[in-house]
C-alpha cells in the first residue's frame, strides 16, 4: 500500500520508524531498496510504514522480528509519551497513561483501558479500520503495535515479576515462534479472544516502579496533555466515538446524522474516513462491537438490554451481527463472564 491511496496520509509518530530502522542496521540490510522510506527523524504514513515492515519481515524470514523491533524502545523513542511511562510512580498509572494517550503514538490504533469485575486490568488493543479488512498489513502492525507496548511495561518495570496476558485474535505465528517470545519476555500468551489484549493482574497494580522520576513525569504529562488536545482535535475516527458515546440508543445512527453533527457533508465524511481504511458503517460497527464486549461482562445486565442499547430490533439479529465481527456467539461470553 502508498501514500497515494490519500491526499492526506494518516501519520505515525516517527518513533516507529526509528524502531524499524534501528533494527535493519542491526541486521545489515540498511542497503535494501524497501527501507528508502524510512529517514532519521522524518515521521511515515501508516500505510507505507506497514508496507515496510512487512517487506522487513518477509526479507529477514524471522518470526520473532516484532521482538526484534521492539527490544529497541527507550525512554525517548517515542518522545514525550515513553517518557511519561518510564517515570510513572506506580504499575496502574503507567497503565493508565498508556491507554489516555495513545494517540500521540499511533492513531489508527488505539488503547482502551478496562477494569474487570475482579480488579485486574486489560489493555484494549483497537485498530479503527473494519475488521473484514484486516490482512497480513494491518495484523503486522496491530501486533508490532503490541509488541512494542507490551516490551515497554516490561522493560519499565525491569523485569520484576510482573504477570502479564497477551490474548490475541488469532494464529498468525507459529506455536514455536509464539512459545519462543513468551519465554524470552516473560508473558502468557492466549490465542482465539474476540478483541486483542494485554492483561495485568490487580495484585501488580499498584507496585512501585523503579524509574519514578516526579519533576520529569509531571513535565512530560504537560506536554502529552498538548500533543493529543491536538490530535483530538483533528481526528474524525475519535470525534465519531465521542458522538456516539452519548447516544443513548443507536438505532437511529446514520451516515448523514453524523456527518451533520460534524458539520460536514456525506462526502466529505466518507471521503475522510476512507484515510483511515474505513467508512461510517465500519466504525459504528466497530463501536456497537467494542460496547458489547463491555456490556457482556456485567453478570447483572440482560442480553435484551444490550440488543436495545446498540439498536438492535431483537437478540437474533444482534447475536448474528456480534457472531460476524468477532466470530463467537454473545452468549458463549456472557455465560463466561458470569
Amino acid at each position: 500500500m502508498h501514500d497515494s491511496s490519500s491526499k492526506n496520509p494518516v501519520m505515525l509518530h516517527k518513533g516507529w520508524s526509528n524502531l524499524i530502522r534501528d533494527t535493519i542496521e542491526d541486521l545489515g540490510l540498511e542497503r535494501e531498496a524497501f527501507i528508502q522510506p524510512l529517514r532519521a527523524g522524518d515521521a511515515v504514513s501508516v500505510y507505507t510504514l506497514r508496507s515496510i515492515l512487512y517487506q522487513f519481515y518477509e526479507k529477514a524470514n524471522d518470526e520473532l522480528l516484532l521482538f526484534d523491533i521492539a527490544k529497541h524502545v527507550t525512554p525517548l523513542t517515542f518522545g514525550s509519551f515513553s517518557l511519561n511511562l518510564w517515570t510513572a510512580p506506580d504499575v496502574k498509572t503507567l497503565l493508565e497513561n498508556m491507554c489516555r494517550y495513545s494517540a500521540s503514538i499511533s492513531v489508527p490504533i488505539r488503547l482502551k483501558y478496562h477494569q474487570t469485575i475482579r480488579g485486574d486490568v486489560e489493555l484494549w488493543v483497537l485498530n479503527s479500520e473494519s475488521s473484514n479488512k484486516e490482512n497480513h498489513l494491518t495484523y503486522m502492525g496491530a501486533a508490532l503495535f503490541m509488541t512494542t507496548m507490551t516490551m515497554l511495561i516490561r522493560q519499565i518495570c525491569r523485569f520484576n515479576a510482573i504477570h502479564i496476558t497477551v490474548q490475541t485474535t488469532s494464529d498468525y505465528f507459529s506455536n514455536q515462534a509464539v512459545k519462543k517470545y513468551a519465554s524470552t519476555v516473560g508473558i502468557s500468551i492466549q490465542s482465539g479472544y474476540p478483541v486483542r489484549k494485554i492483561c495485568i493482574s490487580k495484585k501488580d497494580l499498584h507496585m512501585k516502579l523503579p524509574s519514578y522520576d516526579k519533576d520529569i513525569h509531571f513535565l512530560s504529562l504537560g506536554l502529552l496533555r498538548q500533543e493529543v488536545g491536538r490530535i483530538l482535535e483533528e481526528d474524525i475516527v475519535l470525534k465519531i466515538y465521542n458522538l456516539l458515546n452519548q447516544m443513548d440508543n443507536l438505532s437511529e445512527v446514520s451516515g448523514k446524522n453524523l456527518a451533520a453533527e460534524l458539520n460536514v457533508n456525506i462526502r466529505t465524511l466518507n471521503r475522510r474516513l476512507s484515510e483511515y481504511g474505513t467508512s461510517y458503517k465500519g466504525i459504528v460497527d466497530k463501536f456497537k462491537m467494542e460496547k458489547a464486549l463491555y456490556l457482556l461482562e456485567n453478570p447483572h445486565g440482560s442480553m435484551a438490554e444490550i440488543a436495545y442499547q446498540l439498536g438492535f430490533s431483537d437478540l437474533s439479529t444482534f447475536s448474528r451481527a456480534f457472531k460476524r465481527w468477532t466470530g463467537k456467539c454473545p452468549t458463549s461470553l456472557k455465560r463466561h463472564s458470569s
